[in-house]
């Protein structure tokens, strides 16, 4: 059975939210900053990268799956 778009979706942004947390924490301790705020903005980009490619990658392969 194939997943719907929207649940696709809830289970990359889970992933990737937890993701996000664990990314933001590892920047703190390999590369200090004295900007919290910074820091969420870099780890922000690339956590939207990441949603966006995780959920086109799953659409893709779950389409091949019909």
């Amino acid at each position: 059975m194939s997943q719907s778009k929207r649940h696709s979706l809830v289970e990359t942004l889970v992933s990737t939210g937890t993701g996000y947390l664990v990314s933001l924490v590892i920047l703190h301790v390999v590369h200090p900053s004295e900007s919290l705020v910074r820091d969420a903005g870099i780890v922000t980009i690339f956590t939207v990268a990441s949603v966006l490619r995780g959920y086109i990658i799953r659409r893709i392969f779950n389409k091949g799956t019909k």
